[in-house]
């Protein structure tokens, strides 16, 4: 049920808070994954009926920090040891229909508090002095046969609040859960609420998605049920588009192939997901057009501007690597590293997934180009940390002894190419070739 070294944590609390009166009890993540024998205790997420003025002086004499940023809705946290705890007062929350943040009201019953919360297996609490399981809407027995249900009925549930329609694709990926058939009709008649969510909200859902196991999974759930149309419309369109260079799976299950072959990194997974949405319309060009839409989309998720601007840049040159045509010469390498930057690494992560995610003759020729490209840069070594030019603007005026304009930075682009091309030549040769170009230039 519930760990003895949990209980032993918690306990002295909750008899602290017994002897005044009141109860204590684990709730949350923490009570479903000690069901699921899986518990961190990071965070440990407790409720009771005190009030937040009776809470914080019942902590006072255990904790060596507390903090009340989330007084007004009945939550008071505080250290003790080396644990975090977060002291929540039952609530009974209710919703007005253009919102999903709720009204709080606090309440007595424990069991009141357990129904508002979003899936059964949430909504299981255990007695914090005890270790008694409390289990009134049977999340226990969910949890065993694999199924994921609302406390109330789904439609309440949903429409309540529905960045949950979000999270049951979350949770019906990470532990496989089937859902209950009302759950997926509720949604589908519940799925236009989401517009009352927030895009941050909707990204928040989407990156823990990403960090958990079997992403595709629920990726494929949110697709199926539309429910992200309005945040990236494009993606159900790839069900029914084809690239000869996918091995004949449509775009939208090779984007899941890509996605499931890459570490959970949030943001190149998102990345990947975005990848391939510019084929909707046509395959030629679609790494550039789709470079763009993806600024679009990432800006309309309220991404940070450093990371769409990487994302983006990863996708203007997802196809550089694995699907290059001939041998890496050092200097394709070196192109490649220079318009890339700091996106290098994932760009090359992206690179093995969409190898993967082929098939056959396909997938042996792209993890050899990606074989290759990584072989040539680990030769290349420390000389690919910086490929600038080997003269600076200013050595380039005194060699050429002109003034700042034009012809400098024609210089510099030149010095450019010739380091790409023919890697470090040391600023004597560079000098020489320089003037040499110069020279031809006046004609």
């Amino acid at each position: 049920m519930i760990s003895s070294e949990l209980l032993e944590i918690v306990r002295p609390l909750a008899v602290h808070f017994r002897t005044n009166g009141f109860q204590l009890f684990l709730v949350g993540g923490i009570v479903r994954d000690e069901q699921l024998r899986a518990g961190s205790w990071v965070d440990i997420d407790l409720a009771t009926d005190a009030l937040p003025a009776d809470t914080k002086r019942l902590v006072a004499p255990f904790s060596s920090a507390v903090w009340t940023q989330g007084e007004r809705f009945g939550t008071i946290g505080c250290r003790i040891d080396a644990h975090e705890f977060e002291i929540t007062t039952f609530r009974g929350d209710e919703y007005e229909p253009e919102s999903r943040k709720p009204m709080v009201a606090f309440t007595p019953s424990i069991d009141r508090d357990l129904a508002r919360r979003d899936f059964t297996i949430n909504a299981m609490a255990v007695d914090a002095e005890t270790g008694e399981l409390h289990d009134p809407f049977g999340g226990r027995h969910d949890l065993e046969t694999r199924v994921l249900r609302t406390p109330l009925g789904a439609d309440t549930s949903f429409s309540d609040d529905p960045l949950r329609m979000l999270r049951a694709a979350r949770f019906h990926a990470r532990f496989d859960l089937a859902l209950a058939p009302d759950i997926e009709e509720a949604i589908d008649r519940q799925r236009d609420r989401l517009t009352i969510v927030s895009a941050e909200r909707v990204r928040g859902e989407l990156h823990k998605l990403f960090t958990g196991p079997n992403a595709s999974r629920g990726l494929a759930f949110l697709v199926a049920h539309r429910l992200l149309d309005r945040w990236i419309p494009e993606l159900a369109g790839l069900r029914a588009t084809y690239d000869p260079a996918h091995g004949g799976i449509d775009a939208l299950a090779h984007t899941f192939a890509v996605i499931d072959a890459l570490t959970p990194d949030p943001l190149l997974r998102m990345t990947a997901l975005l990848h391939d949405l510019a084929k909707v319309d046509r395959l030629d060009d679609h790494a550039t057009r789709g470079a763009t839409l993806a600024v679009q989309r990432l800006r309309g998720l309220r991404h940070a501007e450093h990371d769409v601007r990487d994302a983006s840049r990863i996708i203007e040159h997802h196809d550089r690597i694995h699907a290059h045509v001939g041998d890496w010469s050092a200097a394709d390498v070196r192109r490649v590293i220079v318009d890339c930057g700091s996106t290098l690494d994932r760009l090359v992560e992206l690179s093995w997934a969409n190898a993967a995610a082929r098939r056959g003759d396909l997938a042996a020729n792209c993890r050899a180009q990606v074989e290759a490209f990584v072989r040539v840069r680990a030769v290349l070594g420390d000389e690919h940390d910086d490929l600038g030019p080997e003269l600076d603007g200013r050595q380039i005026m005194d060699v050429l002894d002109i003034g700042p304009g034009r012809a400098v930075g024609e210089a510099q682009a030149f010095l450019q190419e010739l380091r790409l091309r023919d890697g470090l030549v040391g600023e004597a040769l560079a000098t020489q070739v320089l003037l040499e170009w110069w020279r031809a230039r006046q004609g």
